[in-house]
């Protein structure tokens, strides 16, 4: 199996050395610091070509307690994080058994505030985890039965801490007009319920970009106008037809 890996500096805010703490297998990395806690460790593992969101957690960088699952269903999923003081946020979509990367959809949330012994949905509300089932109590948007695609991008904090998700939906994973409108959405928690708000459009499944948000401005930086190549070109990672 390939070898991931995790270095420290030997000094602080030095990048002369590094010493190696941990080998073990895990992609799509995202760790979080908590002052005064430590390390949230969100990743990914694979399970025979599956997908599955797991985390670690260190009080130090040096010790690693062992992978927690947090989400298995079907052949797995994609996620984006973010952390608010001791508040480590979410989400994430899912690959159905039929198509795996290329029928991603779906979009769940959860958010943890101690360090992962208990996961709650955006009211608050305790969910029991690791999530196997496709319909649970994190998920915000059907879009398996809207027939669309989602493609994460970026998750942040409103003004008052709610969460709101960038992401964009596809009508299918092939380049090209035939699978347009591809939309950029918002998914927005108000305290009450969750809004979303379609508010441009662009002409690729891989246009990425940013969500910044100040106090009463939000600013997305992406790519969604045309570029010299309209509709891109090749296939990234993933997206190649279904077999």
């Amino acid at each position: 199996a390939n070898n991931s890996y995790i270095f420290r500096s030997k000094a602080p805010y030095s990048i002369d050395e590094f010493g190696q703490v941990a080998r073990t297998n895990f992609s799509y990395s995202q760790p979080w610091f908590v002052p005064g806690r430590g390390f949230f460790f969100l990743h990914t593992r694979y399970d025979q070509g599956r997908r599955f969101l797991h985390w670690m957690t260190s009080a130090d960088g040096y010790a690693w307690s062992e992978p927690t699952l947090l989400a298995a269903v079907e052949m797995g999923h994609y996620q984006i994080s973010n952390r608010q003081g001791e508040r480590i946020i979410t989400a994430f979509n899912y690959h159905p058994l039929k198509g795996g990367l290329n029928a991603r959809t779906n979009l769940y949330y959860l958010e943890t505030s101690d360090f992962g012994r208990t996961w709650r949905t955006a009211a608050g509300k305790s969910v029991t985890t690791p999530i196997r089932e496709k319909r649970n109590e994190a998920l915000v948007f059907d879009y398996e039965t809207e027939g669309k695609l989602v493609y994460l991008k970026d998750i942040n904090f409103d003004a008052a801490g709610r969460p709101v998700v960038l992401y964009l939906t596809s009508k299918g994973f092939e380049p090209g007009p035939a699978n347009g409108p591809r939309e950029w959405c918002i998914a927005h928690w108000t305290g009450e319920t969750w809004e979303r708000t379609p508010f441009t459009t662009s002409d690729h499944n891989y246009d990425f970009g940013s969500l910044y948000i100040e106090e009463k401005l939000w600013r997305i930086i992406a790519p969604t106008d045309p570029g010299p190549q309209p509709g891109g070109w090749g296939r990234a990672e993933g997206e190649r037809p279904a077999t």
